[in-house]
């Protein structure tokens, strides 16, 4: 199914038109610009995610947002673990597809995870909380495009759960 969806967005972006040869090289090139970005990414969610957390704290729902966060906070680390492990491996420079189907089940795992926490803490939230929480998810979604603006798979996968 990744595999289809990443061909699909291939097909409809114009990369059908391209050689194997020249899809490898701009899969890495499109890698190598979500990795110089990723960083960005993980350090907003960072702080949209402790925004989140103090918009929600004071909330009905106070457990399952520290819960939540914490299970952020595990992810985040989790990325930047791979960040890292993906930078120094020779994965890098292969641009095979099997990278982008990680991505794009990275990203659509996160998307979900942030979509289910503004739904879920949105529900019993204040009018004010709820369009705080409206304006953190925007900020996500907007870093999210920004970060992975090179693999429309990858931003699909993202912003659609959310």
């Amino acid at each position: 199914m990744l595999e289809y969806c990443v061909k699909l967005t291939e097909r409809l972006f114009g990369g059908a038109a391209l050689s194997d040869a020249q899809r490898r090289k701009l899969r890495v090139a499109q890698m190598r610009s979500a990795a110089a970005l990723m960083p960005l990414l993980i350090a907003s969610s960072a702080i949209l995610g402790l925004a989140f957390l103090i918009v929600v704290n004071d909330q009905p729902a106070r457990t399952t947002s520290l819960i939540w966060a914490c299970m952020l906070a595990i992810l985040l680390c989790r990325a930047v673990f791979i960040l890292r492990r993906y930078r120094a491996s020779s994965e890098a420079d292969q641009g095979g597809i099997a990278v982008v189907k990680r991505a794009v089940s990275r990203a659509l795992f996160m998307g979900s995870f942030w979509g289910i926490g503004a739904y879920s803490f949105a529900l019993d939230a204040s009018y004010d909380a709820k369009v705080t929480l409206l304006i953190i998810v925007i900020a996500t979604l907007a870093t999210g495009v920004v970060t992975f603006i090179s693999l429309p798979a990858v931003v699909i996968a993202f912003t659609g759960p959310i």
